[in-house]
């Protein structure tokens, strides 16, 4: 019965049909259906677009393998030109063998990942639109199938400039303008923002091949790079080339949209059929093979509904998804601001000018955001007993109610000023207003207890804290809660690393406030710097200081921002700093790159504003060009300390935590 089987074409065609059809099943049946490994063959400049997309698809679906077999662009270079002599009948066709042949050579050793494999073995190819037509034919010959396309992918790519660079859109023309050097001042682009533009770029950055925007793309597909005469900077990798764009106020760069990073914002791209969904586009084929047989249609057939093709589409839709999240699909805007102080000068300015005059100038903005975030320095009641200096009426609730406010750390040196009872006031006027607080409470549990606002689909987990060496009460009192005891949460590691570990796995991003430093220093300390780091490694996105009264810089990380200090934003102190202030504005975005739910910081604006009369006051032309230009100066100037032993003892504490079950595993990053 076998020897019949064997010789029989018919049975042996539907035998192998059905145990293909089966094994598809099979594996489609596992791990969501994307289950499997495909090959790839690609071009060696679209690899360096690609791999960082399959780096975080590799998270997401792990048993789901991609192998890309990479090709020189040289040798795809050579076959486009040799196809297109035969093709006007002027080529040899020795050189068009040679072409293909040279193809075949690099199939035993092309790949990412060393295996020897052939062309023909190759499911499908991925290659730009404009080279399928020149390709085609040769590749079909190297690998003995013909090519179909059977998908299309647009590859994304944005400008890039510092978060202290105020331009948000930029027409393609102009773009274009700026990379053959016909525009080289910031004036020609943005208005009242006046500089020298540099240009900067990273070896390997897919935009200089893949993007084609005038002529400033010949120069740029030539070399592999933008001529030296309109290029600033070059740099070795991506992240020197981030390290250096995010305190370079007039630099300028061209990339993937995937890579963005926290302190680079991309630039939105207004223009021509190049231009989609704010962002330059380059599309991209999906080629695979065609089979002319019955057994071979039924095969593609099979591969397409159940086999690697399945991961292949898989692999497309989280370049979209992973896309459609730094585009900001989705996205929720938080906005933090200074100190804000209800008493005293800012009293009796009220009183000139009506309960919401400090909020008028910036109500607007604080509004328009999703969550909006202070600092509220002041207790709020008509009790209590004199401890120290400050203290707010009731009737300033009418003012934060109009000023857009969603939540407020109440963990500071003040909010004691008049004893526990206007503690519990202060806390129960911002129950009935619907304004959530954080970092004091009527016990340790209270004070430490995080607060998760969602929104857009995100949660996102507040947390406050306060150093204790300034705290003062008259009659020298502790201020940190206990069991027992009402009070501010301490600012210490093991209470910052525990309760961050716990907000994480409650959330998708988590926002850590610190009442911190010293007072009127434009630059942070050891302490704050310290601290800055631990909560970042213990998993915290969003540091925000308060305290020092004046403005300090900010750091960045691949998925953290620090703000050393937000300034004072309504007070009445007239030092010198202590009138300058800002508004941070965070766009946040689900994190794709991850089985874990997460966000991503995607964006952040640096608005500049002045406090005049007790009111700030929003910054623009020469002004907002000063302060950002001072913002920049403050950040360069942050030197973090050696963070490695830092996040070795923070790693073994969240450790520690997990195994005495005080967070959940499964939701640890």
């Amino acid at each position: 019965m076998i020897l019949l089987l064997r010789r029989s074409r018919v049975n042996a065609v539907a035998l192998s049909t059905v145990v293909f059809f089966a094994a598809g099943l099979a594996v489609a049946a596992l791990e969501g259906r994307v289950v499997g490994r495909v090959e790839i063959g690609v071009p060696e400049s679209l690899s360096y677009y690609l791999l960082p997309y399959y780096s975080s698809f590799q998270n997401l679906y792990p048993a789901a393998e991609i192998e890309f077999f990479v090709v020189s662009d040289s040798d795809f270079a050579s076959l486009a030109e040799t196809t297109d002599e035969m093709r006007r009948g002027e080529g040899q066709r020795e050189s068009y063998d040679e072409a293909t042949d040279a193809l075949r050579r690099e199939a035993a050793g092309g790949f990412v990942r060393e295996r020897s494999s052939g062309l023909s073995r190759l499911h499908a190819w991925i290659l730009p639109e404009t080279s399928v037509q020149q390709l085609r034919p040769g590749l079909e010959r190297a690998t003995g199938t013909g090519l179909t396309v059977t998908g299309l992918l647009y590859a994304k790519f944005t400008p890039v400039v510092s978060v202290f660079n105020p331009i948000q859109v930029v027409s393609i023309e102009a773009l274009r303008m700026v990379m053959e050097g016909e525009i080289s001042d910031w004036a020609g682009l943005e208005p009242g923002w006046t500089g020298e533009i540099k240009l900067a770029t990273y070896d390997h950055n897919p935009a200089e091949s893949m993007v084609s925007i005038g002529a400033a793309q010949q120069r740029i597909g030539q070399s592999g790079r933008p001529s030296a005469s309109v290029v600033h900077q070059q740099f070795a990798n991506h992240v020197e080339f981030v390290d250096y764009l995010r305190l370079e106020p007039f630099g300028m760069g061209l990339v993937p949209l995937s890579a963005i990073a926290p302190g680079v914002n991309p630039v939105r791209v207004i223009g021509d059929a190049v231009v989609r969904d704010g962002c330059i586009v380059s599309t991209v084929c999906v080629l695979e093979p065609t089979g002319q047989s019955l057994l071979g249609r039924l095969q593609t057939w099979i591969r397409r509904r159940f086999g690697h093709t399945r991961v292949l589409r898989a692999f497309l839709d989280h370049i979209q998804q992973v896309d459609d999240s730094l585009l900001g699909s989705k996205a929720v805007t938080l906005v933090a601001v200074g100190d804000i102080m209800l008493d005293r000068g800012v009293r009796q300015a009220m009183n000139r000018h009506g309960l919401t005059h400090p909020f008028e100038g910036t109500q607007q903005v604080l509004s328009s955001a999703d969550i909006a975030f202070a600092n509220l320095e002041t207790p709020i009641s008509s009790r209590g007993n004199p401890l120290n200096m400050f203290r707010a009426y009731p009737d300033v609730m009418k003012a934060l109610r109009y000023s857009g406010l969603d939540v407020v750390s109440i963990a500071n040196n003040h909010i004691l000023d008049y004893d526990y009872i206007a503690l519990y006031d202060t806390i129960e006027y911002l129950d009935t207003a619907g304004i959530h607080h954080v970092g004091a409470g009527a016990n340790e549990a209270a004070a430490r207890r995080h607060k998760v606002i969602e929104s857009n689909g995100l949660r996102i987990a507040f947390l406050a804290y306060t150093e204790l060496w300034f705290c003062y009460t008259k009659d020298n009192r502790d201020v940190d809660a206990t069991e027992s005891r009402p009070g501010v949460a301490p600012l210490r590691e093991d209470v910052l690393v525990e309760d961050v570990a716990r907000a994480k796995a409650d959330s998708d991003f988590v926002v850590v406030s610190c009442h911190w430093g010293e007072e009127y220093k434009h630059y942070p300390n050891q302490t704050q710097q310290h601290f800055a780091e631990v909560a970042t490694a213990a998993g915290a996105n969003l540091v925000l200081g308060h305290h020092p009264h004046v403005l300090q810089g900010l750091a960045f990380g691949d998925c953290w921002v620090t703000a050393y200090s937000l300034g004072n934003f309504i007070f009445d102190q007239r030092q010198p700093g202590t009138q300058d202030s800002v508004i941070l504005r965070f766009t946040i975005s689900k994190d794709r790159t991850t089985r874990l739910s997460g966000g991503r910081i995607i964006r952040v604006d640096v608005l500049p504003c002045y406090i005049v009369d007790c009111q700030p006051i929003l910054l623009a032309g020469d002004a907002k060009r000063r302060a950002l230009l001072e913002m920049s100066r403050f950040s360069s100037a942050v030197v973090s300390s050696d963070s490695s032993a830092s996040f070795s003892t923070t790693a073994k504490q969240v450790e520690s935590l997990i195994a005495q079950d005080v967070v959940d595993a499964s939701h640890m990053p």
